[in-house]
């Protein structure tokens, strides 16, 4: 493998404990990551690839929602930086999709290896879209920093080869805690008194 590729983190700018070991196993490669400062000027560097870690409620940071529209946004033919989902070990999806009679949710997606499950309507939306649209690729938890750092390089050899999605309308504010998921980009909330989400 190369050199590691540059890399910036993006998580919830309340969980930084919980991506500060995604970040040991960045190491050098880290250019530079969310900050608590929610005013903060967004500079992803020269980063060619963003790992987002996905914890429960990350999808309602309107400063993730704004740096994944940075990396999502053209840089002459090609988007700023290639995608990497990481769910959290403590990320759970709520007990809203519709199963079949068998069990199976219809609704749920597997990770890459596929050792987790994550659901896209409470993922950070643009990172939903660009994993659902092919962009991007949703990881498990990483073992170690070797498996990271290959899942990195996969996504920089990948750039460009897939366009990424629509940007849309950046969120304005963060979402409150009635908030649990996404409908879709013209109904974007999902509230608690939507006890199923039919369909996918």
């Amino acid at each position: 493998m190369d050199a590691p590729h540059k890399t910036y983190l993006i998580h919830h700018p309340d969980h930084a404990e919980q991506a500060n070991p995604i970040a040991a196993m960045l190491g050098d490669s880290l250019v530079g990551r969310t900050s608590a400062d929610a005013d903060a000027p967004i500079d992803l560097g020269d980063a060619e690839v963003v790992v987002v870690l996905v914890t429960s409620g990350a999808f309602r940071s309107a400063r993730v929602d704004a740096e994944l529209a940075r990396a999502l946004q053209l840089d002459g033919a090609v988007a700023h930086a290639a995608l990497v989902g990481v769910l959290h070990p403590d990320y759970d999806y709520p007990s809203l999709s519709k199963r079949t009679a068998l069990g199976a949710d219809e609704m749920l997606r597997r990770t890459e290896p596929k050792s987790s499950s994550w659901w896209p309507h409470d993922a950070p939306q643009r990172l939903a879209q660009a994993v659902v649209t092919e962009y991007a690729v949703m990881r498990p938890w990483p073992d170690d920093a070797e498996t990271l750092q290959t899942w990195v390089h996969d996504a920089a050899q990948n750039h460009g080869h897939v366009p990424p999605p629509p940007l849309g309308a950046p969120m304005s504010a963060d979402l409150g805690a009635d908030v649990v998921g996404w409908k879709a980009a013209g109904a974007p909330k999902l509230e608690d008194a939507d006890v199923r989400l039919q369909g996918k």
